[in-house]
Parts: structure tokens; C-alpha cells; sequence
């Protein structure tokens, strides 16, 4: 329904404007049809602040639901400040990049054995150390850590799984590891003292 305006006259009591039963058929459309769209009979409980969209009850979802095939278009660079979960397939059409939180690498502890990767994706060393685990890994994480240290995986008995003998790493070395939520695995060593030229 389009917009009913009520014609109040040219002037006041000069009989020319709807008449009051008009004049209030009209305003209850308008709001039956801002009603339906805020909620129905009673408000929704959501919220137009400034330029901000909130929602009114605690902890209460915000959902976008186009209809039927529609697609949710975001027409600018979009920043979340939370955890971002996806369900269905991630299409990325430029360049992807995963970092730490203020987009660049996260250091571990200079004396941390059990580092958390919570925070990102690209790791450095922050001291000589030997390594048994890495805390707080997600289903599907890959991480790279450089070392700007000489660092040591231990991969026997822990849950770091990368052959059979401790991986000990150099300043410049990088490894590369994915997650299954308990272990990690080890799909990439780089030495940095070896001649690579071959493709090895």
C-alpha cells in the first residue's frame, strides 16, 4: 500500500479536507502497514539507533532472512568485531588474508610451551622453547609459525603430529600446521639453511 496522506484543507474548518472518519481510516492503514512491518500487531524487537540496528531483548539474535533466493548484499567493506560463523559455502572472489588481530602476526611467549592460537593465523616465535602444544585451536585452523628462534616441536607423545623425531627450528625457518580440534599436523617445514632450488 502506498503511503495515504490526510488532506487537512487549504485552511482551517474551510471544508475541504477529508472528513474525520476519512482522515482516520487512512492514519490506521498507515500504521497497520508500519505495524506489519515492525512486527506485526506489536513492535518487533528490534531497534534504529543513529546508525546502529540492536536488538531489544538480552542476548536476542539479529537475523536477515531474503526471501527465497535472495541474497544478502553488503555494499562496502564490512569489519566484526566477534567470532563470524559460516554454515554454507565461503566464495572469496580477491585475495584472502588471515592474520592476527590487528592485522599482522601474533608473538607467542617468549617462554610459552603451550601457545594459544585463538587469535590468528600467523604466528612468531617469542623465544627459544620447546614446544608440546598449541592451546586453543579450532576444526579446520591452519596456522604458520616463523621462527625467529631456535625453536622445538615435540612431536613424539604430544599432540603435534610431524614424524617421528622432534622438529627443531632455526631463525627464518617456517612451519605450517592444520587442526582437527585435538591434534595439529604438521604439512609444511621450511628450513631456511637448505638449498630449496631443487623443489624439495
Amino acid at each position: 500500500m502506498a503511503y495515504q496522506t490526510v488532506n487537512t484543507g487549504s485552511s482551517a474548518n474551510d471544508g475541504t479536507g477529508d472528513q474525520l472518519r476519512t482522515a482516520f481510516d487512512k492514519i490506521n492503514d498507515n500504521f497497520s502497514e508500519v505495524y506489519a512491518e515492525l512486527g506485526g500487531t506489536s513492535l518487533s524487537n528490534v531497534s534504529i539507533t543513529a546508525n546502529t540496528i540492536s536488538t531489544d531483548d538480552a542476548n536476542g539474535s539479529l537475523t536477515i532472512a531474503p526471501n527465497g533466493s535472495g541474497t544478502i548484499i553488503l555494499a562496502n567493506a564490512v569489519s566484526a568485531s566477534s567470532n563470524v560463523s559460516v554454515t554454507g559455502k565461503l566464495t572469496v572472489a580477491n585475495a584472502a588474508a588471515f592474520s592476527g588481530p590487528a592485522n599482522t602476526f601474533v608473538t607467542f611467549g617468549a617462554a610459552d610451551a603451550t601457545p594459544s592460537v585463538a587469535t590468528g593465523n600467523l604466528f612468531k616465535t617469542g623465544g627459544a622453547v620447546t614446544i608440546t602444544a598449541l592451546d586453543d585451536s579450532t576444526a579446520g585452523q591452519t596456522i604458520t609459525i616463523i621462527s625467529d628462534h631456535a625453536v622445538m616441536y615435540d612431536v613424539t607423545g604430544t599432540t603435534l603430529k610431524g614424524g617421528s623425531t622432534d622438529i627443531t627450528t632455526a631463525i627464518g625457518d617456517v612451519t605450517t600446521w592444520i587442526s582437527d580440534g585435538t591434534n595439529w599436523y604438521l604439512l609444511s617445514f621450511m628450513d631456511a639453511s637448505t638449498d630449496l632450488s631443487g623443489g624439495h
